[in-house]
């Protein structure tokens, strides 16, 4: 047979159609990655592509890390793979940044906004760059910041009004962490958050219950927290066979957090 680079990666791809699994995905990025210079353009665009697609389905399921992903994002941007007539999507703009700060590579952040925000579309430029500020802060532990960024501007696209209030649920879940006063605020933004997603009627049902189930889990975490004697089993059956919610990675973290600071609190602790 024909023996070509390209095509073995072909061959790796649909050896595996219909199941994106770590492991595979990993061989293909590694395989990807030592024949690169072999390939010419359109074939380095189409396997970038491809691979870029195969690893949001694994951070989706919480079975690959975000983090994972900047190294690809970063070769497409300077290849101008992931560039569509020198724009950028609010999409692909929101999961670098997210990347970035989620390695803690807030230099690339910041020279990532300062370099391909002018690629945004003008219609949500505002609101692709006034989420990143935000996220940006709250990656650097500045929480109070990234809550006066969310609170002090308001999102105009349906789908910033979603991801932004995913965010402002994440800033206020980790001040109520640090001070428990936050706890009315973190509980009504909950049920607020909720309200909303009930009323807005713009996304599918399995991707509605991919944010009920964010908020589920993430209030449960919030009553652990508060909840007096540790057991650990209670946070660990919230997680059980669970794939579809939101920022699962990013649930799976806080739930470490919440878990060990209940072992390292008194046991007449109480939060007010």
């Amino acid at each position: 047979g024909i023996e070509h680079p390209a095509l073995d990666l072909y061959r790796m791809r649909f050896a595996h159609t219909g199941e994106a699994k770590p492991e595979h995905y990993e061989q293909r990025y590694a395989a990807f990655l030592d024949c690169f210079d072999l390939l010419n353009e359109q074939e380095q665009k189409i396997h970038l592509l491809s691979l870029l697609n195969d690893a949001k389905l694994l951070i989706k399921s919480g079975s690959l890390d975000i983090t994972a992903s900047l190294p690809l994002y970063q070769l497409g941007l300077t290849t101008g793979a992931i560039l569509n007539q020198g724009k950028l999507t609010g999409n692909t703009y929101m999961t670098i940044v997210s990347a970035s700060n989620t390695k803690g590579a807030f230099d690339f952040t910041a020279h990532f906004m300062d370099t391909y925000s002018d690629c945004l579309v003008e219609k949500t430029r505002d609101d692709c760059t006034h989420w990143a500020k935000a996220h940006t802060t709250y990656w650097q532990k500045d929480l109070e910041r990234s809550l006066a960024i969310l609170q002090g501007y308001h999102f105009r696209a349906t789908d910033f009004q979603l991801i932004s209030r995913v965010l402002h649920t994440q800033v206020y879940f980790d001040l109520y962490l640090k001070d428990g006063s936050y706890h009315d605020a973190l509980f009504s933004f909950f049920d607020t958050f909720e309200k909303w997603l009930s009323r807005e009627k713009l996304w599918s049902k399995f991707n509605r219950t991919s944010f009920l189930r964010f908020i589920q889990i993430c209030r449960a975490l919030a009553r652990y927290h508060t909840d007096v004697g540790p057991d650990p089993q209670k946070v660990e059956k919230l997680f059980k066979n669970e794939h579809n919610s939101q920022a699962l990675n990013w649930l799976k973290q806080k739930k470490e957090e919440v878990v060990l600071l209940k072992t390292k609190r008194p046991s007449n602790f109480r939060i007010s």
